[in-house]
């Protein structure tokens, strides 16, 4: 699933009265990253860390970099960006998916619940709320999840395909039980439904076409 998380949220930087020697090198390396460039941000990020080693935002940036090059340095950066900036909802969303395929599912889902709690109507949490809950094979909070993310946000293109997928996802699985169960005409019912709602996923297809050849 795509990454959707961005910087937002109001900043503890301007309270604490930082200087401002790193803002010039993040704004460089964030250029390189969306121009598709991020060896080229490594070193302004590491430049930017330099100047500014507590700052929450070159904390989330440099440490999703990190995370990206399997460096184990990158995830206390993000444990460090959700802890000191709590309106930095792209930090809870990152070190939440960085713990989740580390295979830290407990303190995943402990991050994620801790970041909806602040900001209980934020949709992208709720999608990684989602992505993470599929990561445990929890399939009924994982459509929950979903649900909560497109009741908030119908209209932004990216929470409607991040919420479908993990909606696909679910109704495929929903579907292998039921096929489990010898409900065949259900099972295809919710294989087509789980392609429809995400047309780029190949495997509900393909289930489909092994129900059908069982069928002869």
């Amino acid at each position: 699933m795509a990454m959707m998380a961005t910087f937002g949220g109001a900043s503890k930087t301007q309270e604490r009265g930082e200087g401002h020697d790193w803002r010039g090198p993040l704004m460089a390396a964030l250029r390189c990253i969306r121009a598709g460039n991020s060896a080229d941000a490594m070193p302004h990020l590491e430049l930017a860390y330099r100047h500014g080693p507590q700052i929450p935002e070159v904390c989330l940036a440099y440490g999703r970099e990190l995370v990206l090059r399997e460096d184990a340095q990158g995830i206390p950066l993000l444990e460090l960006a959700h802890r000191e900036e709590p309106g930095l909802s792209a930090a809870t969303c990152e070190l939440t998916r960085a713990l989740s395929e580390r295979g830290d599912h407990g303190r995943a889902t402990h991050v994620i619940e801790e970041g909806l709690q602040r900001h209980p109507r934020d949709p992208l949490l709720w999608i990684v709320r989602g992505e993470t809950a599929l990561a445990c094979d929890d399939h009924p909070n994982a459509e929950n999840a979903a649900q909560r993310a497109l009741a908030l946000s119908r209209e932004d293109d990216r929470v409607c395909l991040a919420a479908n997928a993990i909606l696909a996802r679910c109704e495929n699985q929903r579907g292998t039980e039921l096929g489990k169960a010898g409900e065949i005409q259900p099972e295809l019912f919710s294989f087509k439904r789980a392609r429809d709602l995400d047309p780029r996923w190949a495997a509900p297809l393909a289930n489909m076409g092994t129900t059908f050849s069982l069928l002869g």
